[in-house]
């Protein structure tokens, strides 16, 4: 347990990406969830974070499916 003289840094974190399905007229129709990804530190989430579309657009394209 951490005491008043001790600091807190941030060490892991576990992300579930979520994104939604849209039908040809925009609607949303539902949402795909991903298992969870461990990243150890701030720098790890932001380069995920920042890599997400890039690699959400690849997936959407090799399962044949445009990138909204």
């Amino acid at each position: 347990m951490a005491t008043s003289k001790d600091s807190l840094k941030p060490y892991k974190f576990a992300v579930t990406a979520i994104v939604q399905q849209v039908d040809s007229e925009g609607n949303i129709v539902g949402e795909v969830q991903s298992e969870p990804v461990v990243l150890f530190g701030c720098d790890m989430l932001e380069q995920w974070a920042r890599s997400f579309p890039t690699k959400l657009a690849e997936t959407q394209k090799s399962q044949g499916k445009l990138a909204q």
